[in-house]
């Protein structure tokens, strides 16, 4: 059966890793596989390839674009449900800041090696070892999302909760107007409330601006 590597598209896997508050969508986003490809990203193709060139410190946009034109334009003749538009865009902005510079180089490294292979090794599991070591090196291990856990029993209660692997959990609960912040069970600073309970999906960044 055709499969992308389960190792592309590394701004997709880097959400887990990203803002707290966009935990439970990175694990959504990180599971393109099963689709065959991401949603569209919002920036356009040419700004991401702007970015990714700054990124990867070629001063090139062109490298970046090269790499996602040409594993793309190979997935276009060996699986098309893989390839298209969709796929150069998603590729572009995976390799595109915040991700390092020298990561970013190590992908357009593995985009360009596997887009030279035939069809038959390209859709292998394993192509290109030397690339996906240097991948290993440059890249760091992503961490586990967060856990997030919001509570409302009404428009003056509501509490909010986040346990990040090797952090310290930190949580936010709010009761009539004021909130005050909780570190590993323990209270600590307040702010006021301002209604935040009725807007529970804001409690993440409430907890931010109250908690720091």
């Amino acid at each position: 059966m055709l499969r992308r590597h389960a190792c592309l598209w590394p701004a997709l896997l880097a959400l887990a890793c990203g803002s707290r508050t966009a935990a439970t969508e990175a694990d959504g986003a990180s599971d393109s596989d099963s689709d065959g490809g991401a949603s569209s990203p919002a920036t356009s193709l040419g700004s991401v390839t702007e970015a990714t060139a700054a990124s990867s410190g070629t001063g090139d946009a062109g490298d970046a674009q090269t790499s996602c034109a040409a594993l793309c334009g190979a997935y276009d003749t060996c699986a098309p449900e893989l390839g298209g538009m969709e796929c150069r865009t998603t590729c572009i902005e995976g390799i595109a800041p915040p991700l390092a510079e020298a990561c970013a180089a190590a992908w357009v490294q593995l985009y360009t090696c596997l887009a030279a292979l035939d069809c038959e090794a390209l859709l292998a599991e394993g192509s290109c070892p030397t690339e996906n070591a240097a991948i290993e090196v440059a890249c760091p291990p992503l961490d586990e999302p967060c856990m997030v856990e919001t509570d409302s029993t009404s428009a003056k209660r509501c509490s909010y909760q986040e346990v990040c692997p090797g952090e310290p959990t930190r949580g936010l609960d709010c009761v009539n107007a004021t909130c005050t912040c909780i570190v590993d069970g323990v209270e600590g600073a307040t702010c006021a409330a301002d209604g935040i309970c009725t807007n529970t999906g804001e409690l993440g960044t409430k907890m931010l601006a109250c908690c720091g």
